[in-house]
């Protein structure tokens, strides 16, 4: 007896086949004897309360096991629902879908499942395909899985091992390249950036520094005393006395001291040492301000280092009648003298 039909596999029809159906009660089922690409109904007298057997594929072929739902007019096109596959040797398993509820027991080199009877005019078939790709494509294949994205020259090189390697140790050598990297130093995210963020410091000390090596790739320093995030405090400290930041206030505090070479001045903000300068702050006019242990409110700052010919309107301070004045000289250079401070 032969059947015929016409199957739609992947959006395309296959050729018309004509498969002799042989009738016999749950015979063990070797995918590898049929011919390929081709859809072969199982016997008619299967006994649906009995387990099936199904041989495991051969190695570098894929054996489906379907459901086949008959179109509902002669018009219609044929459904085929997969219900179970092994590929590559490997034992049989579920697929996702309305079937995904089967379970497969293996062992031995086959296994055993028991399938609902088909409904109306349904039956279910086996189906043998097989695939080969060259070995370049393989260590490519592999690599995009193992790594964040493979080069040509390692998927060159991986092929050169896999090439020496044979088909009986393939295996080994993929084996073999994920022991390798395994072996290598990490490259972790956390220490590479580490090492090259340097975060601002606000705060400058001969105790301790923030960030990496002045030197170190990627760092980046400061060489002025005051930032905007200084002349921002300060007016955050005036809007509310109820603001609770650091003590004793954001002002620039100074501190005067007596040296063989004459009095230096040591400047403070927020009671964080910031830099030594050799002159009194002078306004542009010449005017000195008081040294004397005196504190001022910044209102004006840039973060551009000063000099004293260049650049007075980088730094402003706050006097005691309210006006903002700028400091000749401007933001002024980070100085420490261990000495003194």
């Amino acid at each position: 007896m032969f059947i015929h039909q016409n199957f739609i596999l992947a959006g395309l029809l296959s050729a018309l086949v004509e498969i002799p159906v042989v009738a016999s009660i749950n015979p063990v089922i070797d995918c590898g004897i049929y011919e390929l690409d081709t859809i072969h109904p199982l016997d008619t007298g299967i006994d649906y309360t009995t387990p099936l057997s199904l041989k495991d594929s051969q190695a570098g072929e894929l054996c489906t096991l379907s459901r086949i739902i008959p179109p509902p007019s002669s018009s219609g096109n044929t459904m085929m629902v997969n219900v179970g596959r092994s590929y590559d040797g490997h034992s049989w398993e579920r697929v996702a879908g309305l079937d995904d509820k089967l379970t497969y027991d293996c062992s031995n080199g086959k296994c055993q499942v028991t399938l609902p009877p088909p409904k109306d005019s349904q039956y279910y078939a086996i189906t043998r395909y097989k695939h080969s790709i060259s070995l370049k494509n393989e260590a490519a294949r592999f690599l995009d899985r193992v790594s964040w994205g493979p080069t040509i020259n390692e998927i060159n090189a991986l092929t050169s091992q896999l090439e020496i390697a044979g088909t009986a140790n393939k295996i080994k050598s993929f084996e073999t390249y994920i022991f390798d990297q395994m072996e290598l130093p990490p490259s972790l995210h956390l220490s590479y950036f580490r090492r090259r963020a340097a975060s601002r410091s606000y705060q400058m000390t001969k105790a301790a520094k923030i960030g990496p090596e002045p030197c170190a790739s990627g760092s980046h320093w400061r060489k002025f005393a005051f930032t905007q995030n200084d002349l921002f405090l300060a007016e955050e400290r005036n809007k509310t006395r109820f603001n609770t930041y650091a003590s004793p206030g954001y002002t620039v505090d100074i501190v005067t001291y007596s040296t063989s070479s004459g009095t230096k001045y040591g400047l403070f903000y927020a009671g964080s040492f910031r830099t030594i300068i050799d002159e009194p702050f002078q306004t542009l006019d010449g005017t000195v301000l008081d040294m004397n242990g005196t504190s001022y409110q910044i209102c004006k700052v840039d973060e551009i280092e000063g000099s004293a010919r260049d650049y007075p309107d980088r730094l402003g301070l706050f006097l005691n009648d309210g006006r903002c004045v700028l400091i000749k000289g401007g933001n002024p250079s980070i100085k420490i003298d261990h000495e003194l401070y």
